[in-house]
């Protein structure tokens, strides 16, 4: 994969934290930036993607699925009647 060789401003207190935690982890500065900056992108990603399951799961069931669901659970009713 390419690089991009980038500057970036971030408070000195941040930086210290950064650089002992990148030398703790043993890789460089630019690995521990790049990881972060993924990690952030895969979290935001996943909150997207939990918002649209949300979304397609709270719009009300049609009459057709509704009438479906019920037969499923009659249907599934029957089938463990016995068993518990």
């Amino acid at each position: 994969m390419a690089s991009k060789k980038t500057a970036i401003s971030i408070d000195e207190e941040l930086f210290r934290k950064a650089d002992l935690l990148a030398r703790e982890l043993g890789v460089s500065r630019s690995q521990l930036y790049s990881s972060a900056i993924e990690s952030l992108l895969r979290e935001k990603e996943d909150i997207e993607l939990i918002s649209e399951i949300n979304k397609a799961y709270s719009t009300p069931d049609t009459p057709t699925e509704s009438k479906k669901r019920a037969l499923t659970k009659d249907y599934m009713k029957k089938l463990a009647e016995g068993e518990w």
